[in-house]
């Protein structure tokens, strides 16, 4: 059973014809007739789950909103992005590229997700932060509002404002602070160690500390 469909009125908008939906299967906390946002096509929203797109917000290319995700306010999700779970994508947030949002996220403000970047867990970015490349923001990642990234020869470096994210171990900035090279050497080996002696310093002074 479908929960939307188009109601016939359409705009271009960057040259990209879009439709309005409006809801005709109540769901969630939306009714029936509830005029929804803006979509290419039909497969850039799911017809299953609770997933929404309310008035302004517009998902075109071959984007996909699914699950219970919300996308509202004036975001836009476009490219080939993955918004799914519980995510929530507002204000003038934009998510493209081949980024994928999912879990409880929330991004917002005027938030950037692009490139190859995944945001999942709890995780909350916000204000003008940007994040892109192979950076990853997981769920320990509360309440950011910037985000570095630096690509190296040996990890992918994400830096949020309580975060490190090194390769696939996440610690708190604090924690990394603390992390000795001989706790790298025995955790990762000599080649880690011989990096964390020598990047160490860079990115705690980029992480403010």
């Amino acid at each position: 059973m479908k929960k939307y469909k188009f109601n016939g009125v359409e705009k271009v908008f960057l040259g990209v014809t879009l439709k309005q939906i409006v809801c005709v299967t109540a769901f969630s906390s939306v009714s029936v007739n509830e005029i929804g946002g803006w979509l290419e096509k039909e497969s850039s929203l799911e017809q299953s789950g609770n997933a929404w797109v309310y008035k302004d917000a517009k998902i075109y290319g071959d984007a996909r909103v699914s699950g219970n995700a919300k996308i509202y306010g004036n975001a836009r999700v476009y490219g080939d992005a993955r918004v799914s779970g519980g995510a929530q994508v507002y204000g003038y947030a934009r998510v493209s590229g081949d980024a994928w949002v999912y879990g409880y996220v929330e991004v917002y403000g005027y938030a950037q997700v692009y490139g190859n970047a995944k945001i999942y867990g709890n995780a909350r970015v916000s204000g003008d932060a940007q994040v892109y490349g192979s950076a990853r923001v997981s769920r320990d990642a509360l309440s950011t509002s910037k985000v570095k990234t630096i690509n190296s020869q040996f990890h992918h470096v994400t830096i949020t404002d309580s975060h490190i994210q090194i390769g696939c171990k996440m610690k708190t900035i604090k924690q990394w602070g603390r992390t000795t090279v001989k706790q790298v050497l025995e955790m990762d080996g000599e080649i880690s160690a011989k990096a964390w002696k020598k990047s160490k310093p860079f990115i705690m002074m980029l992480a403010g500390e």
